[in-house]
């Protein structure tokens, strides 16, 4: 069906060129009495009407100017997660609010298939991620590939009127961002940034806490105290941390 705007374009043309074309037509053969230079006008303007005419008939019937007569469709989720055709001549919501509301109701899962990493709603796929975004822009790995691990034990000793030591030898290497502070009170287990982990303990047995956080150098730590001597005057008092660090390299097959 035509747009009204069109058909009122097509009756006005259409009634401005039959009336042209009837006093032409009439007074070429002096049926109506029209002095030449006037007739001259009305011929020409009969020409130009007639390719007018033509002109605005062929834009307003040509299938590219109608193909979104029943507004816009696109192919979109609905809250639920569920594929669906929206239709912007009859959905109220505009596309914008719909989409924030999608995103915070519906929920997806990652299937992997066919090597590829495809993003799912109930049994239909909505699209795929890349193994190269997976990997290096969200860091997931779906095996351990540990390109460093260590297990390192380190004892604290103290000598009368002097505070906790720790032998040359058995200090942490530089390049860890772990840090151990023994003090008379307790200790503290902490990252060399230490917004990023920082927690105190006691020597008490019953209350020995398993520490474990992933470092600012990358590399995840598990710190334990493994044994300890602090009451004891007849032996050395003595306190022993284990330390388990392993650094993960991200992989995808």
């Amino acid at each position: 069906m035509l747009d009204p705007i069109y058909i009122v374009l097509i009756v006005i043309f259409v009634v401005i060129f039959l009336a042209t074309a009837v006093l032409t037509l009439c007074a070429l053969p002096g049926w109506i009495k029209i002095p030449d230079n006037y007739l001259k006008v009305l011929f020409s303007s009969l020409i130009l009407e007639v390719i007018a005419t033509v002109f605005v008939v062929f834009n307003a019937v040509k299938p590219d100017n109608h193909k979104y007569e029943d507004g816009l469709r696109w192919v979109a989720l609905n809250e639920e997660g569920v594929v669906f055709q929206y239709d912007t001549s009859k959905w109220g919501m505009d596309l914008k609010t719909f989409s924030k509301r999608a995103s915070n109701s519906a929920s997806y899962r990652l299937v992997k298939k066919d090597g590829k990493y495809l993003v799912m709603s109930d049994t239909n796929c909505i699209g795929k991620i890349e193994n190269s975004f997976l990997k290096d822009s969200l860091n997931l790995f779906n095996d351990i590939n540990l390109k460093e691990e260590s297990f390192k034990t380190i004892t604290y000793s103290k000598e009368e009127g002097s505070g906790w030591q720790l032998p040359p030898d058995e200090s942490l290497p530089e390049e860890w961002s772990l840090r151990i502070v023994v003090e008379s009170s307790g200790y503290t287990i902490s990252d060399i940034n230490t917004r990023i982990y920082k927690k105190t303990g006691t020597f008490d047995k019953y209350q020995r806490k398993l520490h474990s956080f992933k470092g600012s150098d990358g590399a995840f730590y598990l710190v334990r105290i493994s044994g300890a001597n602090n009451s004891n005057a007849s032996i050395q008092n003595f306190i022993t941390f284990i330390i388990i660090r392993a650094k993960i390299e991200p992989k995808l097959n």
